[in-house]
């Protein structure tokens, strides 16, 4: 690569690290007060925020489709891509197969089965920022558990999404509410 090749990585890194990080961290965040249950076992053991993501990135990954190049003529469900060809694979609707995931349309943080998930990719297409999105999110949520227990959706907070074909964010901020008196040890 040269120098400009390198420092537009670079800067794709970063953008597509930052931005799916914090989507993600509001997705869980929403879906988790959405379901009191949820969010108080979340505060209960702050160690189940590695489920939170794992059960985030399934539920509503913010990585929701990517484009492959056919190496060579390929059939997929009856019609033929030739070689060169461009598909974009829908990972979303794969993380809510029902054929591999039961209540597939719920997000449930104490999900027993081990659900195969492609939020960030697989194999050779594994998102290289996956470990670190992974810990940035965990610690966010542990941290917010520990620290706002009394954290709350306020009156009427919904989620609504920017359009988009690869990737799904929150197009709004939904508020939150907490009491100073269920914020142990302050901010």
């Amino acid at each position: 690569m040269d120098r400009a090749e390198m420092f537009g990585q670079i800067a794709a890194l970063i953008s597509a690290g930052h931005e799916t990080s914090i989507s993600l961290i509001a997705f869980c965040v929403f879906y988790l007060l959405s379901d009191r249950r949820q969010w108080e076992a979340l505060c209960a053991d702050p160690r189940l925020a590695a489920a939170t993501v794992k059960e985030g990135m399934r539920y509503e990954s913010p990585a929701v489709s990517t484009w492959r190049v056919a190496r060579e003529d390929t059939e997929l469900s009856g019609v033929t891509v030739p070689a060169g060809g461009k598909v974009l694979v829908l990972i979303a609707s794969a993380n809510r197969d029902r054929s591999f995931c039961e209540h597939a349309d719920t997000f449930d943080i104490a999900r027993k089965t081990d659900v195969p998930n492609l939020g960030f990719g697989w194999g050779p297409h594994l998102c290289v920022g996956a470990t670190l999105a992974r810990v940035d999110v965990e610690v966010a949520l542990q941290v917010l558990a520990e620290r706002l227990p009394g954290l709350r959706l306020a009156p009427g907070a919904r989620i609504t999404f920017r359009p988009g074909i690869t990737v799904r964010m929150p197009a709004n901020d939904f508020r939150v509410e907490w009491g100073a008196e269920n914020t142990p040890g302050g901010l």
